[in-house]
């Protein structure tokens, strides 16, 4: 994921370019998707942690988990953001979603982990 993100913010006008021939539209996709290759090394963090919650049984945290992503985070950045930063908001609308879902993993694999060793008694 690192190195994919890494050529998609390396690459990121030409790939934009690929869509549109417009440089408005390639500066404006440019900053998008520079935005959006720094957190996908996160998306394999995010899935990951989800589906340790449905294997364990814990239907309610993994749909929590799921709805992070384009529900629960990204709708409310992506009116917000906008009337708040302007075009950038749009820009960095999806990516602070992701990261806001990967800050919200972290407790669930942790809180896991330590119930996990206080029902071992370790």
């Amino acid at each position: 994921m690192f190195f994919i993100g890494g050529l998609l913010f390396i690459f990121a006008p030409q790939i934009v370019a690929w869509f549109r021939d417009d440089q408005q539209v390639i500066a404006v996709g440019t900053v998008a998707l520079r935005a959006q290759a720094i957190t996908i090394p996160l998306h394999a963090f995010i899935i990951s942690v989800n589906m340790l919650m449905q294997a364990c049984g814990k239907k309610l945290q993994a749909s929590f988990l799921s709805l992070n992503r384009q529900g629960v985070y990204f709708i409310p950045l992506i009116v917000l953001l906008p009337r708040l930063i302007g075009l950038s908001g749009v820009e960095v609308a999806q990516a602070s979603a992701d990261l806001l879902s990967a800050v919200t993993a972290v407790p669930y694999l942790f809180f896991r982990e330590l119930k996990r060793d206080e029902e071992q008694g370790v």
